[in-house]
């Protein structure tokens, strides 16, 4: 196998298989496959004769095998196969046959997926008879079975346990003004059973910053994705994101596309990262210089494709002079020009300029799922600092007005906006009534998978800075191999700490914390080692009097609810309990603060609660007030119409890891990653300092980074002081999704959040000599809320 790429897939797959050797009939006859070796059989050479009195000697395996068992190998060009705990166990492929009935303990493709989605998700009433066919096949069945547990003095009941349970209401989701000009107050909808949906007239809650200099890359093949119809569908983006009240910047998609070269793969399924490299910065390139005036409205000149040489220079691609109706060549799409005219000006957008280096977002369409998205993400977001949106190349060809909706969320949230939020002053226990400055965090812990290079186990913490309680930042590490106890805990809670105070000019004093992902038997260590490294963050920072309400969520349990009835209100259409069902009596714990709480809508098979248990509390919430705003927070998800199924901030904190997962994916222990002048390292035993942060959605970039610049006649800075107290830190703002990363080139919070109810930023935390002050001219709306 001369394709390494081919070699490390198979090598992937058949890592941890347990095969069986016939060629012999004593001594050990399984062994578990640990790697492949990159040379065939025919050049691997092993070592004989190395048993006491036995002379050493070095012969191709080929020949062992032929003379030693008389087995003449029929495929020598195969890699061998490593074996044994310390890898000295080399055998050929031909000799070794895999052993039958083995459970699959890699990744699954999206069809095996898909199999186990339809054999597991089913409707309450079916799961409800499976779980009572399973009682009585295991203790009914023969009689024996119920005779022993008799003795014992144990009975089980043919039905299953009636608990009480309540419905908390869902709270109304406040959106942006009406766009009717004689209306001032903001618009608000009530989800009915965890559901709302967007109306024509709806706007977003706090659009984002303009969207000026954007982008195409397509990662597939052009004859494929012509341009017409990658045209079509950004438009219905476009359109969705100026319905929603965003500002955007239209232009022809022909002088923004670029197509990476697919070379012998024109489904897109693979691609070097010196390719995507290359593609992404071009699209960058090519969106700043579109923005600027450089061929808005025009086919590109050969003139202007001059970067079209260098990147096919790069890349090893073909480049041609490809105009209205040319042909192009099979490497490379080029920059297809076609015949249309589209004024720069037509959403409004006045005279804006982008003074930045690089776009603010490339929109990037993947042939096939699960192909390029992780090296999409870890270059974009780590050596050139951009965001992308990536969509699956299906979704191209059949344009949905609600496809295209939900992808204006999406990008509202990673350039900083807000697309909804529950009013903390009077739905959410009053957190934002008291002049109390309080954040709440969430927690997780991802592990590698069972056949991963990387053996790091990644920590996330995330927590908000706005009163709001919609706009996160994040910190990460990696650890041990599977450990679930956060280690640095208190070093990633002092840097949130941090980034709220730049905010706020305050340090929080109320923190509610949320950890996901502990299983019970981990619950006292938590409690032990968490709770206490929270503690000592708040005393190295000298916040005195600060509460800790610490509470675990899992939705890794056995516990199902079905409701009693299946009348109106107390199911949905499917026989799930409703959206806001709790239960904290019957089945929890007889003196401890849990309860399970059903907070999203059913969308297939039956719905699962999850489990919050209450390890610690100092802010003093009863059960009501606790659960009604662990539920209404549920609500504050910036990429979904529907109330998620874990609380937000946990939910955020999975994500984050996740997205840190993408960063490390293929790397050894030690990676490094750069983005602009800033650089970051990562071992299996370092922090990760920097100016940059691997997040979801959006994240922010301080200190060393230029300031990037809206010009409106006037400008001002949206960078930060090299001195500002979030400098060396990660963070990311706008609410997290996982769709993509970027770095965000939003206003300072000052200029875009509004007055801030705990305080103002430090004046280290706003940018000087970068400007002059801010002027709002002809974008003042929006930035006003």
């Amino acid at each position: 196998m001369n394709d390494s790429y081919e070699r490390k897939k198979l090598e992937k797959f058949l890592r941890d298989v347990t095969i069986e050797i016939m060629y012999r009939r004593t001594g050990r006859k399984r062994y578990k496959i640990k790697s492949l070796l990159e040379k065939p059989a025919a050049h691997t050479l092993i070592v004989t004769g190395t048993g006491p009195g036995r002379i050493k000697q070095i012969v191709p395996i080929t020949t062992y095998f032929q003379e030693v068992y008389g087995i003449v190998l029929q495929y020598p060009w195969l890699p061998c196969v490593v074996c044994g705990s310390r890898g000295d166990v080399v055998l050929p492929m031909e000799v070794c046959f895999v052993r039958r009935n083995q459970r699959h303990i890699g990744k699954l493709n999206d069809q095996q997926l898909a199999d186990i989605v339809k054999l597991t998700a089913v409707i309450p009433e079916r799961r409800k008879e499976r779980v009572m066919d399973g009682i009585r096949q295991l203790h009914a069945v023969g009689g024996s079975e119920n005779d022993i547990l008799k003795a014992w003095g144990v009975d089980i009941a043919s039905d299953m346990s009636i608990v009480p349970a309540r419905i908390l209401p869902p709270p109304p989701l406040m959106f942006g003004q009406s766009p009717n000009s004689s209306v001032s107050f903001r618009q608000a909808i009530t989800p009915a059973d965890g559901t709302w949906r967007i109306g024509r007239s709806i706007r977003l809650a706090e659009p984002a910053p303009p969207l000026v200099a954007w982008g195409v890359a397509v990662f597939g093949d052009p004859a494929s994705f012509p341009v017409q119809t990658v045209s079509l569908f950004v438009r219905g983006i476009v359109s969705s994101c100026v319905g929603l009240g965003m500002v955007v910047s239209e232009r022809a998609v022909s002088d923004v596309i670029v197509y990476a070269p697919t070379g012998n793969s024109p489904g897109g399924g693979r691609m070097s990262s010196e390719t995507i490299e290359a593609t992404l910065r071009l699209a960058s390139e090519r969106a700043v210089k579109a923005t600027n005036g450089g061929w808005c409205g025009h086919t590109p000149t050969s003139a202007d494709r001059d970067s079209d040489w260098e990147f096919a220079e790069l890349v090893g691609g073909v480049v041609g002079n490809a105009g209205v109706g040319d042909d192009v060549g099979p490497n490379f799409g080029g920059m297809v020009g076609v015949d249309e005219f589209v004024t720069r000006n037509s959403f409004g957008f006045d005279g804006v300029t982008w003074e930045g280096e690089v776009a603010q977002l490339i929109i990037c369409i993947l042939a096939q799922k699960n192909t390029v998205y992780e090296q999409i993400k870890r270059i974009a977001e780590t050596e050139i600092g951009i965001m992308t949106q990536c969509v699956i190349g299906k979704h191209v060809h059949t344009t949905k007005p609600s496809y295209s909706q939900n992808l204006a969320l999406k990008i509202n949230a990673k350039l900083g906006g807000v697309n909804s939020f529950v009013d903390p002053v009077h739905d959410l226990g009053g957190l934002g009534y008291a002049n109390i400055p309080t954040i709440i965090m969430g927690a997780d812990v991802t592990h590698p998978q069972h056949s991963a290079h990387d053996p790091s186990s990644i920590a996330a913490v995330v927590g908000t800075i706005d009163e709001r309680f919609c706009e996160y930042r994040s910190s990460i590490r990696l650890q041990n191999s599977r450990r679930e106890i956060i280690t640095e805990l208190e070093s990633m809670t002092r840097e949130i700490f941090e980034l709220f105070r730049a905010r706020n000019g305050c340090y929080p004093t109320r923190i509610i914390f949320y950890r996901d992902g502990v299983s019970e038997g981990l619950l006292k260590d938590v409690f032990s080692e968490e709770v206490a490294a929270i503690r000592r963050a708040c005393a190295v920072l000298g916040i005195r009097g600060a509460t800790l309400t610490f509470t675990v969520v899992n939705k890794r349990h056995h516990a199902r609810f079905f409701p009693s009835r299946l009348d109106s209100g107390e199911s949905d259409a499917k026989g799930n309990i409703l959206a806001g069902t709790v239960v904290d009596s019957g089945i929890t714990h007889p003196f401890e603060f849990d309860f399970f709480l059903n907070s999203h809508p059913g969308m297939q098979g039956t719905s699962k609660a999850a489990h919050y248990h209450v390890l610690h509390d100092e802010n003093n919430f009863d059960a009501d007030t606790l659960q009604e705003i662990t539920y209404r927070l549920c609500y504050n998800f910036a990429r979904s119409t529907r109330a998620v199924s874990v609380v937000p901030p946990a939910y955020y904190a999975h994500l984050v890891a996740a997205r840190a997962r993408c960063y490390t994916s293929n790397q050894s222990n030690w990676i490094s990653m750069n983005s602009m002048n800033n650089n970051i390292s990562i071992n299996s035993n370092s922090n990760i300092n920097g100016n940059i942060s691997p997040v979801i959605d959006t994240y922010q970039i301080s200190g060393a980074y230029q300031s990037q610049q809206y010009t409106t006649g006037r400008s001002y800075s949206t960078g930060l002081a090299a001195n500002s107290p979030i400098d060396r830190a990660f963070s990311f703002s706008g609410s997290p999704g996982l769709a993509s990363s970027r770095l965000s080139h939003s206003p300072h919070p000052n200029l875009s959040r509004g007055v801030q109810r705990w305080g103002s930023a430090p004046s280290s935390a706003i940018s000087s000599g970068s400007g002059p002050q801010p002027s709002f001219g002809k974008i003042k709306q929006m930035f006003i809320r």
